[in-house]
């Protein structure tokens, strides 16, 4: 079974789907040393509680960087689109078993911004990243669901885990001639190693001349290619006339990586 269906399987069975609190939000985490965690989500509405589970932890330095998943769904609408970014995030973690909320607790704070939203086949799942200087957790949940799911698999390793990393690759330049308002599409293709997938990525134009308007989207995202939507205005032609030079971008993509075991 691949690993990234079950970090989908995690965020579908784990999150909970309403600002209201089930029991493992109301406790901090459920029954059982490898059971959920709770996650508080603070926005300008009213607060999500929801759950997570750690899924990898590395060491870096003297930190720690901690990996949670969640579903998508608490960041973002059924259209896809962002809801507003949260003012504050917080992973709880009981300091004991069966501890209630407020007691017997600590919680982990993740930056809104250490949020990833991945596309494709893992669109479902949110994966959060917290630097810390010290963690007791592991990465237990594998182990657990292994053992709640019949059959699954042996090849899948209890120990599984995955990486993730930021790439970044260099597209076409585009041109736009002096007063010209250019929009098109393109695709930018890359290339990955064996058990590499490409979970999110965004787009910049850089190296820009000569421009009075440059813009780059990302339209879709596969394990090969990321198309682009962009426009570009060139300078407008100076007055009186005189000879105007063409405005230039290059295209720069940045993708987000998951390296999981073969």
């Amino acid at each position: 079974m691949p690993y990234r269906f079950l970090l989908l399987a995690f965020a579908l069975v784990l999150a909970v789907t309403s600002a209201g609190t089930s029991s493992a939000a109301q406790t901090g985490a459920a029954s059982g040393p490898s059971s959920a965690l709770g996650l508080n989500i603070s926005r300008d509405t009213e607060p999500v509680n929801a759950t997570c589970v750690l899924v990898q932890r590395q060491q870096r330095g003297s930190d720690v960087v901690l990996y949670f998943v969640t579903a998508a769904h608490l960041f973002k609408n059924a259209n896809g689109e962002l809801l507003p970014q949260a003012r504050k995030i917080e992973v709880v973690v009981p300091l004991s078993p069966g501890s209630v909320a407020g007691s017997e607790q600590t919680t982990i704070v993740v930056d809104p911004k250490d949020v990833e939203l991945p596309r494709g086949t893992m669109a479902g799942i949110a994966i959060l990243r917290a630097v810390v200087a010290r963690a007791e957790l592991s990465p237990a949940a594998l182990n657990w669901i292994e053992r709640q799911v019949p059959d699954l698999p042996s090849r899948v390793a209890p120990t599984a885990q995955f990486a993730v990393s930021p790439r970044q690759f260099e597209g076409p330049t585009i041109l736009a001639a002096c007063g010209e308002e250019k929009t098109g599409e393109i695709d930018v293709p890359f290339t990955l190693k064996a058990g590499e997938t490409a979970v999110d990525a965004s787009a910049s134009l850089t190296n820009r001349k000569a421009l009075r308007l440059a813009d780059v989207k990302v339209l879709t995202l596969t394990n090969e290619t990321v198309k682009l939507r962009f426009t570009l205005g060139g300078e407008p032609p100076p007055q009186p006339p005189a000879p105007c030079r063409s405005g230039q971008a290059l295209v720069t993509v940045h993708v987000t990586v998951v390296k999981t075991p073969r």
